[in-house]
């Protein structure tokens, strides 16, 4: 028998959150299609095929066992003719068809653009109307993001923008609840989820299509530069996967607000000059701050350049405090704005119809040049996540860019923009991209960089601080790419995207999946096979993991804490959703050095807690147990004072 130590060490260091157990509540969806002209012509409008092929692939899902299906609500369809002239035909006939084949209805209120990126098969811009609304107040480019390369976005309207343009969210928003309530579907709504961002994301348009330039002479459509072998050197999407992006914070409107938040912070501008130091030694007031400016243009044409370069390659983000100022200042703008457009909707959707209903945002997956765990770095780590302003670094940034453990206690840097989910006053979903991916140190070729990637380290990291906070997490894959391939599809040891989904969804607290998209799990055929592997591995997934727990049985849990800590009356806390149910733990004494506390309780398959000196304190932590060398009894846990505190009872049946 191994010895308690050997044991604890064991249990702790190899991570896995569900251990291959079904989660109660789990909810399988599937985003529909862009637009239901997509299927057979997409130069075509609403063929009758068309929706013939629609309703094919509903009962096709209805029957593998979806539940919902996610829908866009473009904006620039239904509010195409003008302020408040809403034309709600189509919504009407795509809900219907959702609701006569037994499934759910989860819209997406899109605020976005949609055409222009990956994936993007149809084209809705946002009504041309809106951009005239500030007029005599502000240019029409004063509405847009601006980034460091000069360039206008049009996808979604600069959130520095909100106040000229809440008023329209609110209309459509209403617009919608009354659709809803008049033609019944209110009933048949599983989440309302709001666009906060270009794609429906909360982020900035860091690497989208605006900044990528294009030139028609070139076959690939983009600006290519070639050293004298004709080698491509330099592509004209050097914003785009797997680069840093373009930070977006270059419109006025932008830095206006960043002046007035650091007279705010700092109160004069000697204090301010006091703690910026050499950035901030020029200035002569709040209204003389500038945003950086020192970049290169790579031999971009009309001496384009990236003006945050030196900012980033330099470590300028994240060691001077003007640098640690801007990242926060940027990454609390984006959380501001999500508040902004969660309680506008927690207003709209308040009736006795929609209370109940939850909320929904979703955040993407920036997984790229984030690093690797502990052998290289890129330049400038974790920038494109910065750039797209999802994280701001913590205090130890520097030591170990919060990929480390110890970085849990921030959520590797998504702690606050998790913690938005709790500030709406009423239940908010939080939808995470790029389960299918794995971690991908390399990649590219070329002008394309290394990746960098921790896409599976990241699924990890956002879904149990989103545990830890109380927040309801649910998946996504971030493309469809690999969903028609199987493993025996290829030589050697390449996973294909649903052993990823699997993995996610066994080894984490997700309590759903949406995949991207219905037609890839009703109708797509792998091209080796012919088979339909999308709607065969889907089945098998939602069989798994929508079984509800069962065969209760007793547990029992030690917990130990070092001697240096006096004995306190610790608590066993189960967690179901937001049910918490506490346990006193009985004091065993001191044995090996160690504090010993110890409970034995009625536990279901499914299984997860934590320990707390306080009442209803749930503190849980991103390394769980495998399936290492264990040889105690069957459903014994050992836990230890601030390591993990998720398990599941059946991990230790069999070994």
């Amino acid at each position: 028998m191994v010895s308690l130590i050997t044991l604890l060490f064991l249990i702790i260091t190899f991570g896995c959150y569900g251990c291959n157990q079904p989660v109660a509540n789990f909810s399988a969806n599937v985003m529909g299609p862009l637009h239901v002209m997509n299927y057979n012509d997409p130069d075509r409008f609403e063929d009758p095929l068309d929706w013939q092929s629609f309703a094919k692939e509903l009962a096709v899902a209805k029957q593998i066992g979806v539940d919902a299906v996610s829908v866009d609500v473009w904006w620039g369809d239904v509010e195409a003719q003008g302020d408040n002239k809403f034309d709600w035909s189509y919504y009407r006939k795509v809900f219907q068809k959702i609701k006569d084949a037994g499934l759910r209805i989860i819209p997406i209120i899109a605020f976005h653009q949609c055409g222009g990126n990956v994936g993007d098969t149809y084209t809705s811009l946002l009504p041309v109307w809106l951009w005239d609304t500030i007029k005599g107040r502000r240019s029409v480019n004063d509405l847009k993001y601006q980034s460091e390369l000069g360039n206008f976005s049009e996808e979604y309207v600069s959130l520095w923008a909100d106040r000229y343009v809440l008023p329209q969210y609110e209309e459509l928003m209403a617009a919608f609840a009354r659709l809803c309530d008049e033609n019944g579907f209110s009933g048949d709504l599983d989440e309302i989820n709001i666009s906060c961002g270009p794609a429906g994301e909360l982020r900035y348009p860091s690497y989208n299509s605006h900044d990528w330039l294009y030139d028609a002479a070139t076959a690939s459509g983009f600006w290519e530069k070639k050293d004298r072998s004709g080698n491509i050197i330099l592509r004209g999407d050097r914003t785009n996967w797997p680069h840093r992006g373009a930070v977006q914070w270059y419109g006025p409107l932008a830095l206006e607000d960043f002046q007035a938040k650091m007279k705010a912070k700092y109160g004069t501008i000697q204090r301010l000059k006091t703690a910026w130091g050499p950035e901030g030694q020029n200035l002569t007031g709040f209204t003389a701050i500038r945003f950086p400016d020192q970049g290169t243009d790579h031999g971009y044409p009309d001496g384009r350049i990236f003006k945050a370069d030196r900012f980033f390659l330099s470590g300028a983000y994240y060691q001077s405090q003007y640098g640690r100022d801007l990242i926060e200042w940027y990454n609390r703008s984006l959380i501001e704005h999500g508040k902004r457009l969660l309680n506008l909707a927690g207003k709209v959707f308040s009736g006795r119809k929609f209370w109940k209903i939850p909320l929904g945002i979703k955040i993407p997956g920036v997984h790229w040049q984030m690093g690797t765990l502990g052998v290289s770095q890129p330049t400038a780590p974790r920038a494109a996540e910065i750039a797209a302003g999802l994280i701001r670094p913590g205090k130890n940034f520097a030591t170990g860019f919060d990929l480390d453990a110890e970085a849990a206690v921030n959520g590797h840097g998504y702690a606050e923009l998790i913690r938005l989910c709790q500030t709406a006053g009423r239940p908010v979903n939080l939808h995470f991209t790029c389960l299918e991916m794995g971690n991908n140190a390399t990649g590219g070729m070329g002008e394309t960089p290394n990746q960098y990637s921790l896409a599976k380290s990241l699924v990890g990291w956002v879904a149990a601080e989103a545990y830890r906070q109380g927040v309801t997490i649910k998946g996504e894959n971030a493309l469809a790419k690999g969903l028609q391939w199987t493993n025996e599809d290829f030589p050697g040891d390449w996973v294909d995207a649903w052993d990823h989904l699997d993995q996610a969804l066994e080894r984490y607290p997700y309590s759903g999946i949406t995949i991207l998209r219905l037609t890839d799990v009703t109708t797509v055929k792998n091209p080796q096979n012919g088979k339909t592997v999308g709607r065969e591995r889907y089945r098998q997934l939602i069989a798994k993991f929508k079984q509800r727990p069962k065969n209760e049985a007793e547990v029992t849990v030690y917990y130990q804490a070092p001697l240096m800590q006096p004995p306190q009356p610790y608590r066993l806390l189960i967690r179901d959703n937001s049910k918490v149910t506490e346990y006193p733990l009985e004091y065993e004494g001191v044995r090996n050095q160690h504090h010993w506390w110890k409970i034995a309780m009625k536990a279901g398959n499914y299984f997860r807690f934590s320990i707390s000196a306080e009442p209803s304190l749930i503190k849980v932590y991103t390394r769980y147990p495998n399936n290492g060398a264990q040889e105690e009894p069957e459903n014994t846990i050992y836990n230890r004072a601030g390591d993990p505190a998720v398990y599941y009872r059946s991990f230790f049946k069999g070994l």
